[in-house]
């Protein structure tokens, strides 16, 4: 008797949510079922299960939990990408800045590896003209340190594309990038709860507090009327003024209120609101460490665009536009 087991990986299954899971999944979780063959079906994925299905049924697999790559991890394979006519030493060098520049945002070893190839050819421009010689880390850091803060905000929410850095790359001014926002949300990859954060936060910025009754209370979840003329002059300033500041208790009132299912206050959640002030996407308003304050930072097209990736229509819940 074959005792021969298959393994089928589906990597990346967060990417499930796009096609039909409530029919697709659960045949899936039933192959070995169906096929009459002795086969695993493993799921590769960044989301909890929780977010693939509410009420599709089916058996639930046994979730196995990877932690994060310790730094040293992370360098090794970084060290995979170094230019073959480059020293290892002297490219482990550049990814060790790469790892303390963007490690505290991000430990994504993809992004990392990203930013690595992107930003080494800057990094050993001053090695290639004869300028600098490749053991004087302290003249490296300085010549890179203007390239880093231009691809915080550019580079690593991938609004800049490979072809766009290395053209901006050759011109003398750093300002002199060109680049579009319409495919900025194609390539931006936040956490599921992270965008429901960020949606909470443009809501609590654009929406009078007066609204969220209206809008959130768990009494009645009918989706609100369409309003023609009746205050649409006085309604229409709250995008045209900007973002209002809010305080952290109603964003995470009205977060708990859009999340499809119920989620527990944790610290990784207020740790995901940090990240999304580290990356710019919120800003900190005041001083005041009892009742913290933020202003969202992104715009209408922006958080559609983050929106229609978790299924949630903003705009039914916008005060401006109901």
């Amino acid at each position: 008797v074959c005792m021969c087991v298959c393994a089928e990986v589906l990597d990346g299954a967060e990417r499930l949510k796009e096609l039909d899971a409530c029919s697709l999944l659960p045949a899936l979780l039933r192959l070995r079922e169906l096929s009459g063959v002795r086969v695993c079906l493993v799921l590769v994925g960044e989301l909890a299960w929780e977010c693939f299905l509410a009420d599709a049924g089916g058996p639930r697999p046994f979730a196995v939990h990877f932690p994060n790559y310790t730094k040293e991890e992370a360098l090794q394979i970084m060290s995979l990408d170094c230019p073959p006519n480059w020293p290892l030493p002297f490219y482990m060098t550049f990814c060790h800045h790469i790892w303390n520049v963007f490690s505290h945002v991000c430990r994504c070893v993809r992004e990392l590896r990203h930013l690595s190839t992107m930003l080494f050819s800057k990094y050993c421009e001053p090695v290639v003209s004869s300028k600098v010689g490749s053991s004087e880390t302290r003249k490296l850091w300085n010549h890179i340190q203007p390239y880093l803060r231009t691809v915080t905000s550019k580079l690593y929410l991938r609004e800049l594309a490979s072809t766009q850095w290395k053209k901006g790359a050759a011109q003398e001014s750093l300002n002199s990038f060109q680049y579009s926002h319409k495919d900025v949300q194609a390539a931006l990859e936040l956490p599921y709860h992270s965008k429901f954060l960020l949606i909470s936060c443009y809501l609590a910025s654009y929406n009078p507090a007066k609204s969220d009754q209206k809008f959130f209370s768990k009494i009645s979840r009918r989706k609100p009327k369409k309003v023609v003329l009746q205050g649409k002059i006085e309604k229409s300033r709250h995008h045209l003024v900007g973002p209002k500041p809010f305080s952290l208790d109603r964003m995470m009132a009205i977060f708990y209120s859009t999340v499809e299912h119920p989620i527990r206050p944790s610290v990784d959640l207020f740790c995901q609101i940090s990240t999304l002030a580290a990356l710019q996407l919120v800003a900190s308003v005041g001083d005041s460490l009892d009742s913290p304050k933020y202003k969202c930072l992104v715009t209408l097209d922006y958080i559609r665009s983050v929106s229609r990736s978790v299924g949630f229509d903003v705009l039914g819940y916008l005060y401006d536009f109901v």
